[in-house]
Order: C-alpha cells, then structure tokens, then sequence
C-alpha cells in the first residue's frame, strides 16, 4: 500500500495531511497493534496527530510539530468540527437523522452528530465537534 503525505510548512512549524490505512492505530506507541508513526519517517516521530481515526478506519488525518495548532485543533473546548464521510451497511431513516441530532445513549455516553447529512444510498456525512470512543460506530450500531 502506498502512502502519501503533503506538507505546508513555514520557517519553524509544519502541517501534514496523512491518509491513515486501515490496521493502524493512531497512537504514539501500542504494544498490540501498528501505529502510524511505523508508516511515517523517523524525522516526523515528534509530530503530534490532530484528530483520531480506529483501527478499523481509513482517511485523512493531520499531523503537525506546532503543538499549540494541535491544542486548537483537538481539544474540546475549542468546539473543532470534524467532518466524516461514513459507508453504511443499509439507509437511514429520516428518525434515524433526527436521533443522531438529538443524541443517543450508549455505555454511559450521550453520542450527537452536529450534523448528518445523505450524501447518496447508504454514504452519510457526519459532522461532529467531539469525537468519543469509536462515536460513529457506537452510533450507528445502537440505530
């Protein structure tokens, strides 16, 4: 599998968007499963993940030396939205919708999308501002 990155830097900070494959982790270090610093370089060890996606995931995350652009970025309090473009198994309803709106209970955990949207069939996009545990599929799994 190839991967690729793209870099905007300046003099002293850089950002890098990363296509994460699925069967790593995102996570500095594991001792049970891959993570994606063993796809990257050895120069972008100290590079710091913006966002998380599960094992199970593949897609786009940002990666960056700027740590205060990463504090920005990822904690909750600066209401980051995070957008994702999910594959489903069947539709959604329109109940389906309104309950990923208005947030749905699981393990303790209240789950809400800011917003979700059909893009077409059985592909949604899903917006969200705080990210729990494997959200979307918590999600999906309790519709």
């Amino acid at each position: 599998m190839r991967t690729y990155t793209v870099a905007l830097s300046n003099a002293s900070k850089s950002l890098i968007a990363f296509h994460k494959p699925v069967g790593y982790v995102v996570s500095v270090s594991d001792p049970h499963n891959q993570t994606i610093y063993q796809l990257l370089p050895s120069e972008l060890s100290h590079y710091r993940y913006i966002g998380r996606l599960d094992k199970d995931s593949r897609g786009l995350l940002l990666l960056s030396d700027d740590l205060d652009l990463v504090h920005k970025m990822s904690h909750p309090s600066h209401a980051s939205e995070k957008v994702y473009i999910a594959i489903l198994d069947a539709p959604l309803s329109s109940r389906d919708l309104t309950q990923c709106l208005s947030g749905i209970s699981d393990e303790d955990d209240i789950l809400r999308a800011v917003s979700i949207n059909v893009v077409s069939g059985t592909t949604v996009r899903i917006v969200l501002q705080e990210g729990k545990n494997r959200h979307i599929r918590r999600m999906m799994h309790a519709l």
